[in-house]
């Protein structure tokens, strides 16, 4: 068996990302991969080998291991029948080692929708230059209080796709409760999938069943971020006690308060670790 041709200790500081830009760069060579990793209360240990997509011929075999709190122990060598040489590898692992030190991060876009009952939300409000939310395309008219949308678009900074996605995720969570908390209505994410049955009735009174799929489905979602100004921009209003004043939307559509915006970017800006005090 060929040894390990590449030996690296990465310390602590960078051991929780290292691997994940060690992900970050088989997905840009388009490489898929598959490993098995064991977690134990004192350390952490596993191995991961990638295969080139376009080939189907294994690439790169990796292993690494961690002590709890320690230093990230990595190991690779070449796959049998790689398409790489020494030299290749050696680049690899060294260019995944300065992005991981200078903890690199790329833009991903990412749009899906919040939920709640109430008024229309009409118009686009920026609570930063990268989080928008605007008007669905499809609005209930002839009512003022019904099951409503809201379309949250925004740009998130991470190491991979998945990264990305699962960031935006806890975003979605984090607005659901801070628009919940300045616009006294309950926001919640827009479910994706299910089924239940429903029925209706015809002319003649005779009730039908049928099984439909639940929640909004936007038709527009849009593919990068747009321009401001697209839509008019929600309507704002002053509010200098929003615990003690009337946060009721008005008769025709919603406002927000004019501290949403500063409130937006600094949810934004804020640590991980504070919003998630913020939503308890």
């Amino acid at each position: 068996m060929q040894d390990w041709a590449v030996t690296l200790e990465v310390s602590k500081e960078e051991a929780e990302r290292w691997l994940v830009y060690l992900s970050a760069e088989g997905e840009r060579r388009g490489w898929s991969s598959s490993g098995i990793g064991q977690l134990d209360s004192g350390e952490n240990s596993g191995s991961i080998t990638f295969r080139s997509n376009a080939s189907g011929r294994e690439q790169i075999d990796v292993v690494y291991f961690r002590a709890r709190g320690g230093t990230l122990e990595i190991r690779a060598r070449l796959a049998k029948g790689s398409e790489l040489s020494l030299d290749d590898l050696k680049a690899l692992i060294q260019r995944i080692s300065a992005a991981s030190a200078a903890n690199e991060t790329q833009p991903f876009f990412r749009a899906w929708h919040l939920r709640y009952d109430g008024l229309p939300w009409r118009g686009e409000a920026w609570l930063s230059d990268k989080l928008r939310l605007s008007a669905p395309s499809k609005q209930l008219e002839g009512v003022l209080f019904a099951p409503r949308i809201v379309i949250v678009t925004a740009v998130v900074d991470a190491i991979t796709a998945h990264q990305a996605q699962a960031l935006f995720g806890v975003t979605l969570r984090e607005l659901a409760v801070f628009l919940s908390v300045v616009l006294g209505k309950y926001f919640e994410l827009s479910p994706n999938g299910g089924s239940v049955w429903t029925w209706s009735s015809d002319a003649d009174g005779a009730v039908q069943t049928e099984l439909k799929n639940v929640g909004y489905w936007e038709k527009a979602l849009p593919h990068a971020m747009p321009a401001k100004g697209e839509l008019a921009p929600v309507p704002l209003r002053s509010v200098h006690r929003p615990d003690l004043e009337d946060m009721r939307c008005r008769m025709t559509n919603c406002t927000c308060p004019t501290m949403s915006s500063r409130y937006g970017r600094g949810l934004s800006a804020c640590p991980r670790r504070r919003n998630a005090s913020f939503s308890r």
